[in-house]
């Protein structure tokens, strides 16, 4: 069957679906001697409860952690990840099953193994591909909130060692500075909520939002550059230098590994995709003849 038809499909399921997901919601507030704009805020308020009762039910504790660690890529929690997995699969074997009844034949069996396979292999598990994917995109999101540490590492630098009598808050050093980051700004926008009611409390904060080795010894760093002098400051940031450049050039080798892993799956996934095919055409050779052997 042609791709063509097969999104046709999923555009006549797709539209089908919101008919009867408006038909429910409509159906579930009540239209009789009712203001327009109560009828409004009852319809929107069953949506509100619908959506928290099915977040609720695909909420996944172990997922969230995974997803949390690596970023949200995607901006993908458990809740939208299961989402999107079932919607997926549900799709998949209504299009099997709908091509099945218009076209006839055999019945789909393997199309429909390979949308259970699919179901499965995305289980959001430890053990699982998700699970060494998710590791994967983790270790990319540390290495960029790595990159960003150095960074302000060395802007901090750059800012004590201009003049060493001029008084320097580092509050206002952070809330300066943080427009200039991506990874890091949730971390430095949550330092700097806390930062006034107990400045050591906001700087453990930002270590363990961004949650690197190199995040906890900045952030150890900070508290002494926090209560001393802008040149001893200075001093202090100077001495930690070359070990955050060691950091960051090991950080960097291992990015360039995970770009040969990369490579290399690229480079492979091809070749098993053609024994694949390869495969899936002698199975159905074999098929085919024991089919024509019992015709006889």
């Amino acid at each position: 069957m042609q791709i063509a038809q097969y999104l046709e499909y999923a555009v006549y399921l797709a539209v089908f679906g919101m008919i009867f997901a408006a038909a429910y919601l409509m159906n579930s507030v009540p239209r009789i001697g009712i203001p327009k704009n109560v009828r409004r805020y009852q319809l929107k308020r069953n949506l509100d409860t619908v959506w928290d009762r099915l977040k609720t039910s695909l909420y996944d504790e172990s997922a969230e952690k995974m997803l949390k660690e690596a970023g949200y890529p995607l901006r993908l929690n458990s809740s939208r990840y299961n989402l999107a997995r079932f919607v997926l699969s549900y799709m998949a074997v209504t299009i099997v099953l709908l091509d099945w009844l218009a076209e006839g034949g055999r019945f789909p069996w393997s199309d429909l193994g390979m949308v259970g396979v699919f179901y499965v292999l995305t289980v959001p598990k430890p053990g699982w591909p998700v699970f060494y994917l998710l590791r994967k995109v983790r270790d990319y999101d540390r290495l960029d909130k790595n990159r960003e540490c150095f960074v302000l590492y060395s802007m901090l630098l750059n800012e004590f060692s201009i003049d060493d009598d001029r008084t320097c808050s580092l509050y206002f050093m952070l809330q300066k500075m943080s427009v200039y980051f991506t990874r890091i700004r949730p971390a430095l926008h949550k330092t700097l909520a806390l930062y006034k009611r107990d400045p050591e409390q906001a700087l453990d904060a930002f270590a363990a939002e961004v949650g690197t080795p190199e995040a906890r010894d900045l952030a150890q760093i900070l508290k002494s550059v926090d209560a001393t002098t802008p040149a001893r400051a200075r001093d202090l940031i100077q001495s930690r230098y070359d070990q955050f450049r060691i950091s960051r050039h090991e950080n960097h080798r291992r990015r360039l590994k995970n770009r040969d892993l990369v490579g290399y799956v690229i480079t492979i996934g091809p070749v098993m995709a053609i024994l694949f095919n390869m495969l899936t055409v002698y199975w159905q050779m074999v098929q085919d003849l024991m089919n024509f052997v019992q015709s006889r």
